[in-house]
């Protein structure tokens, strides 16, 4: 099983990849990769993802390869599984993106991703 978790704000994007043992109530987990980028290099959560997976060697669009979860904190308000405003700091230029749940699970990474969460 493979995960992605993010924290994502207003400055920058930081993402994982980890590995779970297949099998087990408890698996153990393996951290894969840890990338940070400036959130401002990118024009929303799909093309942010899309680059994070691709340095990660997961083929997108879909390959035969695929991601089990993924969980993105964002920063500012969430509802619904969207992402309702702006950055939270005055020092802070705006990302000129919103993020929705729905973004990591058409376009490219429909087949890539089975499952997500906006938070």
């Amino acid at each position: 099983m493979r995960l992605v978790c993010a924290d994502i704000g207003g400055t920058n994007a930081r993402l994982q990849l980890w590995q779970a043992a297949d099998g087990s109530a408890f698996p153990a987990l393996e951290l894969v990769k840890n990338i940070v980028y400036p959130s401002q290099d990118f024009a929303g959560l799909a093309h942010l993802v899309t680059t994070f997976l691709t340095g990660c060697g997961v083929p997108v669009p879909y390959a035969g390869e695929s991601i089990d979860a993924c969980c993105m904190a964002v920063c500012g308000p969430v509802e619904n599984e969207e992402r309702m405003c702006g950055p939270v700091l005055p020092e802070q230029r705006p990302t000129q993106w919103n993020a929705q749940k729905n973004d990591l699970l058409t376009g490219d990474l429909k087949d890539v991703i089975k499952r997500a969460v906006l938070i």
